[in-house]
């Protein structure tokens, strides 16, 4: 459940991390045989693949976490399940239909339902709405997602519930309110060092305060927020529209220069995607145009905003906004140049957008008066009612005293399954971890070492001549001697080596940031501290001289994964026991078809 709650606070920061959380979630209540918590991984899995956008895997993992939680005739987890659905059928393309669902499951939630919980169901009924383009549900259930993620008390789901709502209202030519809310969300964020919603809020606000006039107020927002080192480290990879905005910001302040140098910069990419679905082909224009115009070259801006209006026909416009800013673009161009007739034009198509979107921004100031008011009536009667059950509480303060008391049984029993989760990963006799540990712990080494290109070695390592000192002083002395070993091995290597018995008188180790060579040195001087191993053994002494053999594989020479590497190092171990044991092999072959079998198959050498 960790690595459940571990995704979830990634869902509004970083998608790839919210999946990979969740994939390690599925994996480890699949071990555990744990079917609540895995029940809630695939329910992770499947809310970070809605908002990664894969309707494949969302409707796949919701329909396999609505099967779970059927099974464990879980109410809450059923209506979760069931939200998943409703959302995929947006992605599936009925966004209808997974409406009327939401709305259901809105009107009936269960009696321990979380705001996290009402969180999944307020967002997606307002980007559904949002998405069939009904204004007024839509902006209703904005504030109340809004409102809901304030329950949460968690910042970073406000500021991005903040960001969706005060974007539509921007987008909705309706910027003072988009501003309000923008500047909450991005106090918010910035708190939260989240620099991808710090990004996507600064500029959506920069451009709400450019549609004030606020020029001031943008340039220093987008110069803070929106270079190219900052936006590319956050949003990993290149967002058009977020350069645009500063070339946007710079032009307004009179830096033409800055300005067509920041344009430049993604001037291929603009053409490059002109006839894609999205492209903001309008606003870049106007961008163009604009900086043109603060250049003092009002022909060329005229021609760069007309070449635009003469293809409107062709081009999908979503921002009236951004149309109206080229129609006033084109107006001063022309005027600026003497033709009046085109400057008269295009000042009176300026002036009818402005005049539909200033109704329309009536309409939407309105609504949202009415809407905020109803949200607090509502609010308040239900802190009313909270406050008529708080006396009901206080008589229950007498069960919380008898509670506490089991709540500290639970936190002994949750000590006493650590300690055992942990015994189930080291071996009895050396202390050492064991295969499983291996298993666990090296993948995620050996990841880490190959996505930062640093090296990490895998060795494989085993006693010389064990099965004939068992025969001969028997198998208590044999014990006896691994035991010495383990305890060499973990005092001649570091802390945040990976030591683990894997067999009888076998050991494997993974060692990060070590090379081959380095790996040898080390193994070097434990074999010969090895041999002066002395073990008593009733009245007499074991022999010294007890040796070990080992072979060392390294990544990525030798292998990109533990199993590839294992079989590596197994191969050279098998080299020097053949080149008369006592001997440190490492090499940099791949190995032979031949070769690649089961480990557990292979006959043991001192045999």
């Amino acid at each position: 459940m960790l690595a459940v709650d571990r995704a979830w606070r990634h869902q509004y920061s970083d998608l790839r991390e919210a999946r990979a959380a969740a994939a390690e979630a599925i994996a480890l209540a699949g071990e555990a045989d744990d079917q609540r918590a895995l029940a809630h991984a695939m329910f992770q899995a499947a809310y970070a693949a809605i908002r990664s956008g894969d309707p494949v895997e969302a409707s796949a993992s919701a329909t396999r976490c609505r099967t779970l939680f059927d099974d464990l005739k879980d109410e809450r987890g059923i209506w979760l399940a069931e939200a998943a659905q409703a959302i995929c059928l947006r992605l599936d393309g009925e966004p209808d239909r997974s409406i009327r669902l939401l709305q259901d499951l809105a009107s009936r939630p269960p009696r321990d339902a979380s705001p996290t919980d009402l969180f999944v169901v307020h967002v997606a009924l307002s980007l559904g709405y949002r998405w069939v383009g009904l204004l007024e549900p839509a902006l209703k259930w904005h504030y109340q997602a809004v409102d809901t993620a304030r329950d949460t008390h968690d910042l970073l789901l406000l500021a991005s519930t903040l960001c969706n709502l005060g974007g539509y209202h921007s987008d909705l030519h309706n910027p003072e309110e988009g501003c309000r809310l923008l500047e909450e969300g991005l106090h918010l964020a910035a708190a939260c060092n989240a620099d991808r919603t710090t990004v996507i809020i600064a500029l959506n606000l920069s451009q709400a305060y450019t549609w004030l006039g606020r020029h001031d107020e943008a340039l220093k927002l987008a110069e803070q927020y929106l270079p190219v080192e900052r936006y590319l480290l956050a949003m990993g990879g290149n967002e058009p529209m977020i350069p645009l905005t500063l070339a946007l910001a710079y032009a307004n302040a009179g830096r033409a220069d800055e300005a067509r140098r920041t344009f430049d910069g993604v001037r291929d990419t603009l053409i490059r995607s002109k006839h894609e679905e999205g492209t903001p082909h309008v606003f870049w224009t106007y961008v163009e145009a604009r900086i043109a115009l603060v250049a003092n070259e009002p022909a060329r801006a005229a021609q760069i905003a007309l070449a635009t209006l003469n293809e409107l026909d062709e081009i999908a416009v979503d921002s009236p906004s951004d149309l109206m800013q080229l129609h006033a673009t084109a107006a001063a161009a022309c005027e600026m140049i003497g033709d009046d007739r085109r400057a008269l034009f295009h000042e009176r198509c300026r002036a009818v957008i402005r005049e539909r979107l200033a109704r329309l921004a009536a309409h939407v100031a309105s609504l949202t008066h009415t809407i905020r008011h109803e949200l607090d009536t509502t609010r308040a009667e239900r802190d009313r009612i909270l406050a008529l059950h708080s006396e009901l509480e206080r008589e229950h303060q007498r069960l919380a005293a008898l509670n506490s008391a089991l709540t500290a049984q639970i936190a002994e029993n949750l000590r006493l399954h650590d300690e055992l989760k942990e015994q189930n990963y080291r071996d009895a006799l050396t202390g050492l971890h064991n295969r499983r540990y291996l298993y666990e712990r090296g993948p995620r080494l050996l990841d880490f070492s190959l996505q930062n290109t640093i090296p990490l070695c895998l060795v494989m390592l085993d006693l010389d001549h064990f099965k004939r000192l068992n025969d001969k002083h028997g198998h208590v002395a044999g014990d006896r001697v691994l035991v010495a070993l383990g305890k060499l091995l973990r005092d001649g290597l570091r802390e945040n080596d990976v030591i683990c018995r894997v067999g009888g008188e076998e050991f494997a180790m993974v060692l990060p940031t070590t090379t081959a060579a380095i790996a040898r040195e080390r193994l070097l001087g434990m074999l010969d501290e090895c041999r002066r191993i002395q073990l008593p053994d009733g009245d007499e002494t074991l022999p010294g001289e007890l040796t070990f053999s080992a072979g060392i594989a390294e990544a990525p020479a030798q292998g990109t994964t533990i199993d590839a590497l294992m079989i590596a190092a197994d191969r050279l171990l098998y080299k020097a026991k053949n080149d008369g044991r006592a001997r440190i092999e490492a090499g940099a072959e791949t190995p032979p078809a031949t070769f690649i079998a089961s480990l557990a198959a292979r006959e043991p050498i001192d045999q």
